[in-house]
């Protein structure tokens, strides 16, 4: 019997992330605590098929030092 083993999952084709477009407000997941942080705006976003997001915080205008992907934002509340 052969063992079968499955190519590694891209989350991103798995997932039901919503997308998001340069200067919509955005939370973003805390990685510690799991809640989601207000205040956010996505400030670009790489090409397709991996969506990545370079995320701008609102107050200060001061970006993320992180490239974010879809399952760390949420839409603004």
């Amino acid at each position: 019997m052969a063992l079968v083993t499955a190519a590694p999952l891209d989350l991103d084709l798995w997932l039901d992330a919503p997308e998001f477009s340069p200067g919509e407000p955005v939370e973003v997941r805390d990685r510690f605590t799991g809640r989601w942080a207000p205040g956010f705006e996505v400030a670009d976003v790489t090409a397709a098929p991996k969506r990545r997001y370079l995320v701008r915080r609102r107050s200060d205008g001061a970006l993320l030092p992180v490239v974010l992907g879809p399952e760390a934002l949420a839409p603004a509340r």
